[in-house]
């Protein structure tokens, strides 16, 4: 045999020989990979949530009604695979998307993954964006949580938690059907009582003023219904009622805008000296023609 002929045959010998090496290697990750994904413990249907820097208002129920989601039956009711398994392509956008069931979550920032160890299941870290309640609504006896879009959240109340969620319950009206929770109210009167609200929650009213909260909204008088020269919607505040006017979703002609309304309120807020003996201020006058009716 000759030189080349020789140096030819160690080089193929070589060569076949990594060659089978490289597909040992892989064959053998991916025997490793089959078998960790059969392990239960990288399910994540059975790993534990956690909520990180949630706001203050979030009370420990919906904290826990958040950490207890079911994400299997998640990704099932949206028609997605169900396997869990961590190393699943796409796995944990069909978790995001399960997340995004809840009628609390309206996004999901970020998730970070705490692998499972001898003493406890894996770990799903969550930050969350959720819907913030603006408003309770009344029915059948019950206190039921909106957003400033008019999307029901989470379970009624069987009193109106209105300084812990610093929302005022909107009084006066049938909403109408009962939405599922994440549905929202259809009615257009609910949804203008709820735009009002939005409005005290945006410019801080409950945070600035929380000696005089405003505990009701009173929409009885929309359309003009009982008392058509008079205010649609009215702030309760203590014994005093605070005609607001109407409001920026109604259709009707608004001489006073929402800005100048909310310039007026703080006003009255700021000086009870002046306004104490009022049962009534109208707040939907020019500043300089502000009025009222002294009880």
């Amino acid at each position: 045999m000759s030189r080349a002929t020789w140096d030819q045959a160690v080089r193929w010998v070589v060569r076949t020989f990594f060659l089978l090496l490289f597909l040992l290697l892989v064959w053998g990750s991916l025997e490793v990979r089959k078998r960790v994904e059969r392990e239960g413990r990288f399910d994540l249907g059975s790993w534990r949530l956690e909520t990180k820097a949630l706001p203050e208002w979030v009370t420990p129920e919906i904290q826990a009604e958040l950490e207890r989601s079911d994400l299997r039956a998640g990704v099932r009711a949206l028609g997605l695979p169900e396997t869990l398994g961590l190393f699943e392509p796409g796995v944990l956008k069909n978790v995001q998307a399960a997340l995004l069931l809840s009628p609390w979550v309206r996004q999901v920032t970020d998730m970070g993954v705490r692998y499972p160890s001898l003493d406890g299941p894996g770990v799903l870290d969550l930050q969350l964006e959720l819907r913030r309640p603006v408003a309770l609504l009344e029915r059948g006896g019950l206190y039921y949580l909106v957003d400033g879009e008019g999307t029901r959240l989470g379970w009624p109340y069987h009193e109106p938690p209105v300084a812990w969620f610093q929302a005022p319950a909107i009084l006066g009206l049938e909403p109408g059907p009962l939405p599922s929770p994440g549905a929202r109210w259809t009615s257009r009167d609910v949804l203008q009582g709820v735009e009002v609200a939005k409005i005290l929650l945006e410019n801080n009213i409950f945070r600035d003023f929380p000696s005089r909260p405003i505990h009701a909204i009173d929409v009885s008088n929309l359309h003009g219904r009982f008392y058509p020269r008079e205010s649609e919607i009215t702030l309760l505040s203590g014994g005093q009622k605070l005609a607001w006017g109407r409001s920026p979703l109604s259709a009707g002609a608004r001489p006073v805008p929402a800005s100048e309304v909310m310039k007026n309120l703080r006003w009255v807020l700021s000086h009870p000296e002046i306004y104490e003996k009022y049962t009534v201020i109208h707040l939907h006058r020019r500043q300089d023609d502000l009025t009222g009716i002294k009880g």
